[in-house]
């Protein structure tokens, strides 16, 4: 690996392989690590590499709407959802029902009200309702989860970048 910061590509892996990850540091750790900026790099590269990562905050800020937005998403998701496969029940339930008229004459009077009654009792929609209801439950839980972490990873991301941020800011104040 090439430790010169002229040839790195990305500021914030060149950080990261050069010092380790500074999720975790302590505050003598952070101390060191701006040392360690401050003997390694001039006062130009400080302020290159502190615009960067201004620069890289400011791209998550603007992008970052997408992760405020699920309930507006859920809101528009629950109906239509709901909608669809309520109306998918539906059609499944006429075409039981015409089914059953071809199948069975009823028109004819020899049926009587009993079996007829059976013939629908034999039909039972209930687990098919139960059915799709645990298909939408399982969506929202999956798109709950989903977005929990989305969301978790952006926040990750985003403490990285001010924790960077605020340490090279700290480097470029002792440098100067």
């Amino acid at each position: 690996m090439i430790r010169d910061f002229n040839y790195a590509k990305n500021v914030i892996s060149y950080l990261e392989k050069r010092y380790g990850k500074i999720i975790d540091y302590t505050m003598s750790d952070n101390i060191t690590y701006v040392e360690d900026l401050c003997n390694n790099h001039t006062l130009n590269q400080i302020n290159m590499m502190k615009k960067r990562i201004k620069g890289a905050i400011e791209v998550n800020k603007d992008t970052s709407y997408l992760n405020n937005n699920p309930v507006n998403f859920l809101i528009v998701l629950l109906p239509i959802i709901s909608t669809l496969l309520f109306g998918l029940v539906t059609i499944g339930s006429q075409l039981i029902l015409q089914y059953m008229n071809q199948v069975v004459n009823l028109t004819e009077k020899e049926i009587t009200i009993d079996d007829l009654t059976n013939m629908a009792i034999s039909f039972d929609i209930g687990s098919l309702m139960n059915l799709v209801s645990f298909f939408i439950i399982a969506v929202f839980i999956l798109f709950l989860l989903a977005n929990y972490l989305l969301s978790r990873n952006h926040r990750k991301y985003t403490n990285k970048l001010y924790a960077l941020h605020i340490l090279l800011e700290e480097a470029y104040e002792k440098k100067n």
